[in-house]
């Protein structure tokens, strides 16, 4: 192992990018960031980590407009789908209760009485606060949050002898040479800053993770050779994950031990995201990067939506085979496709042993590009069927969600005789209860959005003609939709579908229906002969996909997942968000003003804003606080219920399948070679699941990965196994990290939500 070389080549790395401000004794902290970045001839400007926590508590609390942010905040918060479960959660949920609606006023509370030194400490207690949720769909960053990324110059994976045996922890580069190169095996890392180093790892994939599973946040660590190697070929990037990059200060160096005795640090370093000319002090940097002068957008525009965009024609390729032959373009790790979407959303491959893959990074697709998609899916179908593969892997690893409506078509081309639904609801309260009726009331007897700019308006959520009881009846009004049901110590409206036939938010149609109804056939593949393969890492509309195999085939399909900690038992196949549907902070304000302004009657206008009289204020200083480049700020909207759990009891029915721990059928780990050849991965996955392949000790077959409803499917998380939380004496959840940022000082938070790790990361 050649660990000198590889501290002197991050070293020589961070002292060609790094540059360090003169006399910073006698300099404010964010002007020696601004020296920094004004003398710098590189795009990616790096400082010393402590100089940019310095600066970033150098910047003064502003107490009234931080009110009226955490006011916006709460009445935005209402809408969010599962605060009850988040604040009583049942026993399949991981990570500490958090009651968000009375942190909210916790936080102001503390503003008040002037327990936040600085706006920093101020803003990062709400990006905690939100990031407690553990929700995908909710998403809320502070634009002080993203001024600096942290990032570590090294990642680390995790492998297994076997795919069975508990994996360990290397350095990614050197397993990368052993199986490249055919270099000495990799030594195995045994501590981190002195603990012993799962320990650590586990702590901080928690810490930095967003996911409702711990197995899950652990595998997010690592790079994800999925993602990655689709990523690069698009053009998108790559992530080296989430070791390399957080959001919190990290010390200055990370101390990293051997088996075999030696010693590494790995270096830490700020790096600026944003232009600091100008910045003096840390007056000059609020005015300059939190009164939203920064942000492209801030919400003030209007949202757009999926169906302004023009239609799509439909030249779809039929139900046929190609040649096996394709000269398509390769990603790396993978063998050659036998058909790839333009945009590598999706591809088929056919291996010499009878197996198809059809491999799904993503449903996130634009609305061009839908038919190119949904026609790679047929194409490798329609081929398998042709040299008659005798198994279907649908390999999603990495695939974190899109639109709901591929999810669909996909179950739909896999099984065209099963007809899906997804059963939904959404939290029912005044504010939505107000808005509801009146868009309802504006659009009824409306079958298309008039004015047109209302289009939004009319394909809303709020519009009851969008929500049906069933695939053939509609709710005939807002109070027959909106209920409110009580359930779980809280309200909520009825349940309702999707209208799959003609989806009012797409412009385009599912297999079977409308432009696509006359490509129909008899499946290729039999449900005993279908494999879910995951990571983890499954959410949003592939979380759908996971429950529409599961709970609409004709039996439910097997699921096998790779990863997690370096324990044995079970894991779930889809730790992401579980969530059905967000709506962007500012599509919210966006209903609000139309309804005063446009869809309400005088009467209706003047009571809403009676009633709500901040709303239109206090979110706009949500959005002019948030950091759009991070991503939209968002909230899930509607629950997945699971087809069945209809039942109204108070504390059995209607569970949101965000918080049903689910067990896949059968766990592996990755080995060194199935890091780098995606071939390995799909033959060790076909083995344990048709050949004479074993699973993860305790992992195969568990109890919760059935088909469970009701009560019955509320088992703890583990399959009774859970594990009990250290808790600090005021109940808080206690992380014990000794980065500064890293510990919460509030009941019941967890601390936070990593930063994404750009393409301009190495993976040394």
């Amino acid at each position: 192992m050649k660990t000198a070389h590889y501290v002197d080549v991050v070293l020589l790395g961070l002292a060609a990018t790094c540059t360090h401000a003169q006399n910073t004794t006698t300099i404010e902290p964010c002007a020696q960031v601004a020296q920094v970045f004004d003398a710098a001839t590189s795009k990616l400007i790096r400082v010393d980590p402590d100089i940019a926590l310095a600066c970033l508590r150098s910047v003064p609390l502003h107490v009234t407009e931080g009110l009226m942010q955490l006011e916006g905040l709460k009445s935005l918060m209402e809408f969010q789908s599962n605060l009850a479960y988040l604040k009583e959660p049942p026993p399949g949920w991981y990570y500490p209760a958090v009651d968000m609606l009375g942190e909210i006023d916790g936080v102001a509370s503390r503003l008040q009485e002037n327990r936040y030194e600085s706006e920093y400490d101020f803003q990062l207690d709400i990006y905690k606060l939100v990031a407690s949720a553990r929700d995908a769909h909710l998403v809320y960053t502070p634009d002080i949050i993203n001024v600096f990324s942290f990032q570590r110059a090294g990642s680390l994976i995790s492998v297994s002898n076997d795919g069975l045996g508990i994996p360990s922890l290397y350095l990614y580069r050197e397993v990368a040479a052993v199986v490249r190169n055919g270099t000495t095996m990799a030594t195995r890392i045994v501590s981190i800053n002195g603990e012993n180093a799962q320990k650590w790892l586990e702590r901080y994939a928690e810490v930095n993770g967003q996911n409702h599973d711990p197995d899950v946040d652990y595998n997010a660590v690592f790079p994800n050779s999925v993602t990655n190697g689709y990523g690069a070929a698009s053009g998108k990037g790559a992530s080296a994950g989430v070791f390399t990059g957080s959001s919190f200060h990290q010390g200055n160096a990370t101390t990293l031990t051997f088996e075999n005795g030696t010693t590494i640090e790995v270096p830490t370093y700020a790096v600026v995201q944003a232009n600091f000319t100008g910045v003096t002090d840390g007056a000059s940097f609020y005015e300059k990067f939190c009164t939203g002068s920064q942000e492209s957008s801030t919400g003030s525009s209007a949202p757009s939506d999926a169906s302004e965009s023009a239609t799509p024609t439909y030249t779809q390729a039929p139900f046929s085979a190609v040649p096996t032959q394709a000269n398509l373009p390769t990603v790396s790790g993978f063998p050659d496709a036998l058909v790839m979407a333009s945009d590598y959303s999706v591809a088929g491959y056919l291996t010499a042993d009878g197996l198809a893959v059809l491999s799904i990074p993503t449903f996130n697709v634009d609305d061009d590009a839908v038919p190119d998609f949904q026609s790679t899916v047929r194409k490798l179908l329609a081929t398998a069927q042709a040299q008659r593969s005798t198994h279907l892997i649908i390999d999603v690893r990495g695939n974190g969600g899109g639109s709901t409506f591929l999810a669909y078509d996909v179950f739909k081309q896999i099984f065209p005789k099963q007809t899906p639904t997804g059963t939904l609801n959404f939290r029912a309260h005044p504010l939505v209860n107000d808005l509801g009726t009146i868009f309802s009331s504006y659009f009824q007897n409306t079958t298309t959005a008039d004015p047109p700019q209302a289009t939004v308006d009319f394909e809303s959520p709020l519009n009851v003609a969008n929500n049906l009881k069933d695939q053939t009846t509609r709710y005939p009004t807002w109070s027959s939709f909106y209920g409110p049901i009580k359930t779980h110590n809280d309200t909520f409206t009825n349940l309702m579908q999707y209208n799959i036939t003609n989806p009012p938010l797409a412009s385009y149609s599912i297999t079977s229906y409308g432009p696509l109804s006359n490509i129909t056939t008899q499946p290729v593949f039999s449900p005993s002969q279908i494999l879910l393969l995951s990571d983890g890492s499954c959410g949003s509309a592939c979380a759908l996909f996971s429950e529409l195999l599961k709970s609409q085939a004709s039996e439910p399909i097997k699921s096998l997942v790779f990863g997690g900690r370096s324990q044995p038992g079970p894991m779930q196949g889809v730790g992401n968000t579980k969530g059905a549907e967000i709506r962007p902070f500012n599509r919210l304000k966006f209903y609000f003003e139309d309804a005063v302004s446009q869809l309400g009657t005088p009467e209706q206008s003047q009571a809403l804003l009676a009633k709500y009289p901040n709303f239109n204020a206090s979110v706009g200083q949500v959005l002019l606080r948030a950091s759009w480049s991070s991503g939209a700020p968002q909230l899930n909207f509607r629950n997945n219920i699971r087809v069945g759990d209809d039942d109204n009891d108070d504390e059995e029915g209607r569970t949101p399948l965000q918080f049903i721990y689910e067990a896949a059928d059968c766990r592996l780990f990755y080995t060194a070679e199935q890091i780098f050849n995606q071939s390995a991965v799909w033959a060790a996955a076909k083995e344990a699941i048709w050949g004479a392949g074993d699973c993860v000790e305790r992992s195969k077959d568990e109890p919760s990965a059935g088909l469970l409803v009701g009560k019955d499917a509320l088992v703890p998380f583990g399959g009774g196994e859970a594990k009990a939380k250290e808790q600090g004496s005021d109940g808080a959840s206690v992380s014990t990290g000794a980065a500064d940022g890293l510990v919460y000082s509030g009941r019941g938070l967890m601390v936070g939500v990593a930063s994404a790790v750009g393409a301009a990361l190495m993976l040394l």
